[in-house]
């Protein structure tokens, strides 16, 4: 009976660390969430995922928190970040019934349209990227709460976009 006990005991002992590395390393990290970002390449054709880490927020914040990270430049070096302004410039995100509503500031559109391959890329990272997240199928663009304004001269806003990958 005592070698039962010694043995469960040991193996308790060795186990222990192991388990308090798995808890505390990489995507288990505590009080730490991981999102997809899509950036697009260097040479603006494509985009591609990194893998990005920010502290827990409230569900309803997650999307917005993830259209920021698209402000911060990739780790990769073959990616780019191509939106121009400020985050403060993507007014809201919201989600209803598996669609995120994106509501952009004049200044946002201004600051991000200026030819095809631009405002190709910055919907599509903000798509794909949102696209990511549980719960969102499309995306519904807005400008200052209005889906029918004009983004740039390539794209008309007034239907949801679906991930592109």
């Amino acid at each position: 009976m005592k070698k039962t006990i010694l043995l469960i005991l040991a193996l308790c002992l060795f186990l222990l660390p192991a388990c308090s590395k798995t808890e505390s390393a990489g995507p288990f990290e505590p009080g730490v969430m991981s999102i997809s970002v899509w950036y697009p390449d260097e040479n603006v054709i494509d985009v591609h995922p990194e893998t990005r880490s920010f502290p827990y927020v409230q569900k309803e914040d997650i999307p917005l928190y993830a259209l920021r990270e698209l402000y911060v430049t990739p780790a990769d070096p073959n990616l780019v970040t191509i939106l121009s302004g400020s985050v403060e410039d993507i007014l809201s995100v919201t989600v209803k019934d598996s669609t995120a509503f994106v509501d952009l500031s004049q200044e946002f559109v201004s600051k991000n349209t200026g030819g095809t391959s631009l405002e190709t890329m910055v919907i599509r990272s903000m798509v794909n990227t949102l696209c990511e997240l549980d719960g969102i199928e499309k995306v519904q663009f807005m400008v200052q709460g209005d889906p029918n304004a004009p983004f740039g001269g390539h794209f008309t806003i007034d239907e949801p976009f679906y991930p592109s990958k």
